[in-house]
C-alpha cells in the first residue's frame, strides 16, 4: 500500500493566530498563500522564515537573460559597486577633467596646444641629437671649421696621407712632374681618401642646400609623421576651431548624448510663479453691455433742484439726467452704447426731503409733523390737562348697575356669582371636580375611594421607596406591579409575589385583569435579561442556556450527550457540539464535517468521536473543508477516540488516538 505524507496545514491567518512551535524539520503549509516554513523546535511560527518556492523564484527572474538572472550577475553588471549611483554621478562630474579615452584618443592631455607647437619648433632649432639619422649634428663640421682645418692642413706636415713627416718630401722643383701627376690623380681619386671609402658620396655645400630646400618641401615620413601636409597650421587651426565652435553653437542634435537640445528649456523660457503676475489674464472678466437698454423709473418725485442721475462706470464715463418734476407715471431713459456698470444716485438731497421719494407732498408732511407734536401716542400716553366727558360706556362698563359703593364697581348679578365660588382659604366640594390645568397640593393628598386612575404621561415620585398593600395583615393577596399590553389580545405582564408559594414571579400572557391575585396559569414565566447575577443558589428547571453557546465559568458541572451511529455519518445539527459520537460498525465508516455554508459551527466548537467496534472510523471534510491531523485521520483501533476542534472558518483540527 502506498504511503501518503500530509503536512500540517492552515491559512496564513490561522497560523498567525495559533503561532505554534513546530518540531525540528516539521513543515507548516499556508493553504491560501502556498508558502511554507520548517520548524526548529525552538522558535514560534511568527519567528520562522518562509522558504521560497520554485514559482516565486521564477516570478523574480521573470524572463531575465541568462547572464542577468542571478543576484551575483546583476552585482557583476555594476562592477560589484554597492554605491553604483554615486559612482556614476562622480564619473559624470569627473568627465570635465578626465582626459583618458576621449573620442578615441587615449589621453587628450598629450594633444599639442599652439603653445606646445611653438615650443616644439623652438626646441627643434636647438636639438642636435638624432636629426635625419645623425646621432649628434653638433659633431658636424661647419664651413668655418672646414676653412680652419684646410688652413691647419697646409701647415701640418706630420702624418699627412700616411707620411710621417711631409716636410721630408721633396719640393716641387725636385719632383714637379711627380707632384703634378700626383695632384692631378689626387683630384680625380675618390676612394680611400682620408679614411673615407668613397668621397664621391660626400655631400657638397650645393647638395646640402638642395637637401635643405628639399627638406622644406618634403612632407612624407618627416619626424615619424606619415604626411605632414595633413597637419594643421596655426591659422588653419584657429579657423577650424572658430568654425567648429560656431557649428557647435548652432548644432542641436546628439550633443552630449541628448538627441535634440533644441527642446531643452532655457531660463529665459521659464517664469517664477511665486509672487508674479502673469502678463495675460487666465480668465477675462464679464462685462455688462447697456446698449439699447431703457431702464424705467417708477413714479419718483423730487423737488427742484434735485435730479436723478444715471452714471456709467466705463472707460468713457457718461451721465444721463432726469430733471426734477411732479410725480408722474413710469418714466424711461435710453442709455448710450456703453459697456460697464450702471448706478443710480440722487444729488444733494436733505433728510427732510427724503419723504418725497415716496410721493409725500408738503401738505401731507405738515400734517405728519402736527401728529408728532399735538397727538398722544397709543402706547403709554401722558396727559398734562384734565380729561373730561368720559362715561362708563367709554370704558366698557355700560352694564354696571351698582355704583353706590365706589370700592365695588360691579353689578348685583356679578356679586351673586362671586358669592357662589369656592373660597381659596378652604372649600368643600360636594360634586365632581375637574382640573384642566396643573394642580399643586402643598399638604398631604389623600384619596379615599375604590379606584385611583392616573392618565399622566409620566409619574415622578420623590420618595425612594414605594409601599404597596399597606397594613396587609391577612397576607392573602399577591403583591407586585402589573402592566397591560396588547399583542392582538389584551394581556397582562408584571413582577408579582405569588402568595400561594411565596415566590416572586416575572410573568406575561395573563388575560384576566389581576385584582387581589394573578391567574398565573393563563400565562407563563417571562424572560429577563440582566448583567451580573448574584444568587445563593440557582435551580434551573430545564438547564442553563448560554446565548453564545459557550460556558465561560470553569468548574461548572455538565453532562455530555451521547450520539450513537452504526454507519457513515455527516454532522447535521449545531446541537451536536460538545457531544460524544459513538460509531459502532464491523466495517469501515466515515464521519464527514460539512462546510460552513451547510452547517456553520461557531469557531471554538469541539466534539468527541469514539470507535466502539472493529470497523475503522475515518474523519473527512466535505469539499472546501480543511481537516488537519497527525499522523493521519483514522482512529487507531477499537475504543480509540479523538476530538474535532474548529479553529477557523471551514478549518478543523483533529487530535487523539489516530493513525495514518
Amino acid at each position: 500500500m502506498a504511503t501518503r505524507m500530509q503536512q500540517r496545514r492552515g491559512t496564513a491567518s490561522q497560523w498567525t493566530t495559533a503561532n505554534p512551535v513546530l518540531a525540528a524539520g516539521e513543515i507548516g503549509f499556508e493553504t491560501d498563500t502556498s508558502k511554507f516554513k520548517i520548524g526548529d523546535s525552538v522558535n514560534t511560527w511568527d519567528d520562522l522564515e518562509y522558504f521560497t518556492s520554485a514559482a516565486e523564484i521564477a516570478n523574480i527572474i521573470d524572463g531575465a537573460p541568462d547572464l542577468l538572472n542571478t543576484l551575483n550577475e546583476l552585482a557583476a553588471a555594476v562592477n560589484d559597486d554597492p554605491t553604483f549611483f554615486t559612482t556614476v554621478a562622480t564619473n559624470l562630474s569627473n568627465h570635465e577633467s578626465d582626459s583618458l579615452n576621449v573620442h578615441g584618443i587615449s589621453d587628450t592631455a598629450e594633444l599639442a596646444t599652439k603653445t606646445f607647437a611653438n615650443t616644439a619648433v623652438s626646441n627643434h632649432q636647438q636639438d642636435t641629437t638624432e636629426v635625419h639619422g645623425i646621432a649628434d649634428t653638433a659633431n658636424l663640421a661647419t664651413k668655418t671649421y672646414a676653412d680652419t682645418a684646410v688652413s691647419t692642413h697646409n701647415d701640418d706636415t706630420t702624418n699627412v696621407h700616411g707620411i710621417a713627416d711631409t716636410s721630408l718630401l721633396a719640393i716641387a722643383s725636385t719632383v714637379a712632374t711627380d707632384i703634378a701627376l700626383a695632384v692631378s690623380t689626387h683630384s680625380d681619386d675618390t676612394t680611400n681618401v682620408h679614411g673615407i671609402p668613397n668621397t664621391a658620396v660626400l655631400a657638397t655645400e650645393t647638395n646640402v642646400a638642395d637637401a635643405v630646400s628639399g627638406h622644406n618641401s618634403d612632407t612624407t615620413s618627416v619626424h615619424g609623421i606619415a604626411d605632414t601636409s595633413l597637419l594643421a597650421i596655426a591659422s588653419t587651426v584657429a579657423s577650424d576651431i572658430s568654425s567648429a565652435v560656431s557649428t557647435h553653437n548652432s548644432d542641436s542634435t546628439d550633443v552630449h548624448g541628448i538627441a535634440d537640445t533644441s527642446i531643452l528649456v532655457t531660463t529665459t523660457g521659464t517664469q517664477t510663479l511665486s509672487n508674479k503676475t502673469l502678463s495675460t489674464p487666465i480668465i477675462n472678466g464679464p462685462t455688462i453691455t447697456a446698449t439699447g437698454q431703457t431702464p424705467t423709473i417708477h413714479g419718483i418725485y423730487l423737488p427742484a433742484p434735485h435730479n436723478i442721475i444715471f452714471e456709467g462706470t466705463t472707460a468713457d464715463d457718461f451721465e444721463t439726467t432726469l430733471q426734477a418734476g411732479e410725480p408722474t407715471a413710469d418714466r424711461t431713459i435710453t442709455l448710450p452704447d456703453e459697456s460697464g456698470t450702471i448706478q443710480l444716485r440722487v444729488t444733494d438731497i436733505s433728510d427732510t426731503e427724503i419723504g418725497y421719494l415716496n410721493g409725500v407732498t408738503s401738505a401731507i408732511q405738515t400734517q405728519i409733523n402736527d401728529l408728532g407734536t399735538n397727538k398722544a401716542p397709543v402706547n403709554d400716553p401722558t396727559f398734562t390737562g384734565t380729561v373730561s366727558g368720559v362715561t362708563k360706556s367709554h370704558v366698557g362698563l355700560a352694564n354696571v348697575d351698582n355704583t353706590s359703593d365706589a370700592n365695588k364697581p360691579v353689578s348685583t348679578a356679578t356679586q351673586t356669582a362671586l358669592d357662589a365660588k369656592a373660597s381659596l382659604a378652604g372649600a368643600t366640594f360636594t360634586g365632581n371636580v375637574e382640573v384642566d390645568g396643573n394642580l399643586v397640593v402643598d399638604g398631604d393628598f389623600t384619596v379615599n375611594g375604590t379606584n385611583f386612575n392616573a392618565s399622566a404621561t409620566s409619574i415622578t415620585i420623590e420618595d425612594n421607596l414605594i409601599q404597596l398593600a399597606h397594613q396587609n395583615a391577612a397576607n392573602t393577596v399577591d403583591l407586585g406591579i402589573v402592566v397591560g399590553y396588547n399583542d392582538g389580545t389584551a394581556k397582562h405582564s408584571g413582577l408579582v409575589r405569588d402568595v400561594s408559594d411565596a415566590k416572586w414571579k416575572l410573568f406575561s400572557g395573563v388575560t384576566t385583569e389581576p385584582t387581589t391575585t394573578v391567574a398565573f396559569g393563563e400565562g407563563s414565566l417571562d424572560a429577563i435579561a440582566v448583567g451580573a447575577l448574584e444568587a445563593t443558589t440557582v435551580t434551573p428547571s430545564s438547564g442553563i442556556v448560554f446565548s453564545d453557546g459557550t460556558q465561560t465559568k470553569e468548574g461548572v458541572v455538565s453532562l455530555t450527550p451521547i450520539i450513537q451511529k452504526t454507519a457513515s455519518y455527516t454532522l447535521s445539527a449545531l446541537t451536536e457540539r460538545d457531544n460524544l459520537i459513538e460509531i459502532s460498525s464491523s466495517s469501515g465508516t466515515t464521519l464527514t464535517i460539512p462546510t460552513d455554508a451547510t452547517l456553520n459551527f461557531p469557531i471554538g466548537t469541539s466534539l468527541d468521536i469514539l470507535q466502539t467496534s472493529t470497523g475503522q472510523v475515518t474523519i473527512a471534510g466535505a469539499s472546501g473543508v480543511t481537516v488537519n491531523a497527525t499522523p493521519g485521520l483514522k482512529l487507531r483501533t477499537t475504543w480509540s477516540s479523538a476530538t474535532l476542534f474548529k479553529r477557523a472558518a471551514d478549518t478543523w483540527v483533529v487530535y487523539g488516538d489516530l493513525t495514518a
